[in-house]
């Protein structure tokens, strides 16, 4: 019975949530505007994404120029991106599920591209056998489908694989898909 490892990506692989928080802010400080983590503790690990943008117009009052403030927003976080590093424990655990033959797959709602990017950084992509992103999985989470969709992909055991969250919404996905 062959076996898989599902990893989510952001807050389990590597913490770029909070760099992107960061960002966030100095968009809203820029704009003498202050964005605090109770914000946005409804939507983390959702499918529902907030429009940052749309949020700090309603609350200005006005439109935007945007060109100019996602090229420094982005600018900053891939700046902030280069600082980061995995989590503890993840590269061992990688190489000792490859070692044992567990299969590993990723289930996240990030885009494809971002997990790619984040997994080829830390020489991590080749071992992955199925990317089940928001753009890549049938549903996103929290319906089991990024996790079932995974887990399938890598020919494993739902009931005898294991998978690895960091949000209530990604647990109810991975309890759904069994």
């Amino acid at each position: 019975m062959k076996r898989a490892l599902i990893f989510d990506y952001d807050g389990t692989l590597i913490d770029t949530e909070s760099i992107e928080f960061e960002c966030w802010q100095r968009v809203y400080a820029e704009q003498d505007q202050a964005l605090e983590l109770k914000d946005l503790l409804h939507v983390i690990g959702g499918a529902v994404q907030v429009d940052m943008r749309a949020e700090l117009e309603r609350r200005l009052g006005r439109s935007l120029d945007w060109a100019p403030i996602n090229e420094r927003r982005l600018t900053h976080y891939y700046g902030l991106f280069e600082g980061l590093d995995l989590l503890p424990g993840v590269r061992r655990l990688f190489k000792e599920a490859t070692e044992r033959g567990w299969a590993i797959g990723m289930a996240s709602n990030s885009s494809r591209a971002w997990v790619e990017r984040g997994l080829s950084r830390f020489g991590l992509l080749d071992k992955v056998g199925s990317l089940r992103c928001r753009d890549t999985a049938s549903r996103p989470k929290p319906d089991p489908a990024p996790f079932a969709e995974a887990v399938a992909d890598l020919g494993a055991e739902p009931a005898v694989s294991i998978a690895f969250e960091d949000s209530a919404t990604g647990v109810a996905s991975v309890a759904a898909s069994g």
